[in-house]
């Protein structure tokens, strides 16, 4: 434990105490920190967890780990961000600044007599929004609701269109009040696109507010827009549209290429693991880990296209495919890849071609004999 305090500490700069007590306004207390890992999820907000060692509890005295408190991070945007522009928050080329909000902290014992506190945060737009108990605050029904709530907190929105609207539950006595952040929530989870599909997914990375189906986000954010071989590309048949449409993906190749002119720009580590079973609403999910140099600027949201056979003009393996990340994690200081989890749209019961019943027992009773 006492050797991680001397490791190089560069990246332990793109984390910055607003402290207006201070001439610039900022505290950097990049020595102390131990770690920083990042997460961004379909399923939440962003989320930075940091590890600091406060020696003698003078950081802890002078209020840095209180709830609320505002710290700012720098982390990673791809220049070609093509169908999502970012402009609630401080781009730098490829870095980007975004004020975040210390949501939770814990404490445990360090080395020596030294504490280490470990440091939720969480974005100061969504942290507010979850404070905010006043129905009158932002008005709007569906997609309106969600695009009016992010504006009047600072942050960019993409949304799909939709007019399901949900009311402000009045709460008794006893009972805490709705948040807009649950309001939002409840929009997501009861809102159904034009085809009546899956439930709308509400989440946040960068300082955008994503609001819509998996479906309609498939094929919709990415790196390279291209017209490739549907049957290749979206064997289930997921993408709206069709026919000679160009998508929006992340190219992700098994094997890589390394030592090409050019390299991948995505590189995978190792092969993706990925599975797949019957009767079940999303019919593919997997996870895979991407060398750190641009896996960094990748979000949920995106789209990926997982490709084992490069050229091929049949489908080829049985998981390449259209995919949504649904999950980005790594390490904000070292060398360590990064992980992600994908998942193919989730599908209505309607939409999810059944197995045959098949032989029954009595009929397989030939096929023993023959077997044997």
């Amino acid at each position: 434990m006492p050797g991680r305090v001397h490791e190089d500490r560069r990246n332990a700069r793109d984390l910055v105490w607003d402290d207006p007590t201070k001439i610039d306004g900022s505290t950097v207390i990049n020595q102390a920190i131990l770690s920083i890992k990042v997460n961004y999820s379909m399923d939440m907000v962003s989320e930075v967890t940091v590890e600091v060692l406060d020696s003698n509890g003078s950081l802890a005295q002078a209020n840095y780990f209180s709830i609320g408190r505002h710290v700012w991070y720098r982390g990673f945007a791809h220049k070609d961000r093509s169908w999502v522009a970012i402009n609630s928050g401080f781009v730098e080329g490829e870095r980007i600044w975004q004020l975040f909000e210390i949501a939770s902290v814990s404490m445990g014992p360090g080395p020596g007599t030294n504490p280490v506190w470990n440091l939720k945060l969480r974005p100061s737009a969504c942290q507010q929004m979850k404070r905010d108990k006043d129905p009158g605050t932002v008005v709007g029904m569906g997609s309106n609701l969600i695009i009016n709530a992010a504006h009047k907190y600072g942050l960019d929105c993409v949304a799909q269109s939709t007019e399901t609207g949900v009311d402000w539950k009045a709460a008794g006595e006893d009972e805490v009040k709705e948040s807009l952040w649950d309001i939002m929530k409840r929009t997501a989870s009861e809102s159904r696109d034009k085809d009546g599909h899956t439930q709308f997914r509400l989440f946040e990375a960068d300082g955008v507010l994503f609001f819509g189906t998996q479906k309609w986000l498939l094929g919709r954010w990415g790196t390279t827009y291209d017209n490739p071989d549907v049957g290749i590309i979206d064997p289930e048949g997921l993408i709206a549209g069709g026919g000679n449409d160009a998508y929006n993906y992340i190219e992700l190749c098994w094997p890589v290429l390394r030592n090409t002119n050019p390299p991948d720009a995505f590189q995978l580590m190792s092969m993706p693991t990925c599975s797949r079973s019957d009767n079940d609403p999303i019919a593919t999910e997997g996870s895979a880990s991407i060398d750190r140099a641009n896996g960094r600027t990748l979000r949920p949201g995106m789209t990926i296209f997982l490709r084992f056979d490069r050229g091929a003009t049949t489908r080829g393996h049985y998981f390449q495919g259209l995919y949504l990340i649904s999950s980005v994690s790594y390490e904000h200081i070292g060398s360590a890849p990064v992980s992600i989890n994908f998942r193919s749209p989730e599908r209505l019961a309607k939409d999810i071609k059944m197995l045959e019943v098949g032989a029954v027992h009595g009929q397989l009773k030939g096929r023993y004999s023959e077997i044997i």
